[in-house]
């Protein structure tokens, strides 16, 4: 018995087909481990001035699961001229003033604080960023304003 004209070619087609699903699609690379979260934002950021000194604090919140704990905080400053109108719908430009390890002593106590010095005639804005270990960066702070 002689096979219908064309079979053989659909024979070789599946043939082919199966051979192409078997090889898989996609670039094949190195298995990648799963994200770390980032640990939780700074809470209950508050400000205080006395003497032309200010001393901002905040909260150390825990981490859920114990792994994505805060290695430190960067505290972020922006600093207008009292002068110039406050223009409410403006991006505010923060640069950086202090990077804080958080210290076995910080965590206990379950807060943080700096303290710098205050220019009179300036409005400032703070807020403060948490970063975990291996520079996870969780979420910004609220912002705190001083003008003084």
């Amino acid at each position: 018995m002689r096979d219908r004209p064309g079979s053989a070619v659909k024979r070789i087609v599946v043939i082919l087909v199966l051979l192409l699903g078997m090889a898989g699609c996609g670039v094949k690379t190195f298995p990648v481990p799963p994200r770390r979260l980032p640990p939780p934002p700074a809470a209950n950021l508050s400000a205080e001035v006395s003497g032309g000194t200010l001393t901002l604090s905040w909260q150390i919140q825990k981490a859920e699961d114990g792994k994505n704990a805060a290695a430190g905080f960067r505290v972020y400053r922006s600093k207008e001229p009292v002068s110039e109108p406050d223009c409410k719908t403006c991006p505010v430009t923060y640069e950086q003033v202090a990077d804080l390890a958080v210290s076995d002593t910080d965590r206990e106590k379950g807060r943080m604080i700096h303290t710098e010095s205050l220019e009179k005639g300036y409005r400032y804005k703070y807020k403060v960023t948490v970063y975990g270990v291996g520079e996870i960066v969780g979420q910004d702070s609220e912002s705190v304003n001083i003008v003084y």
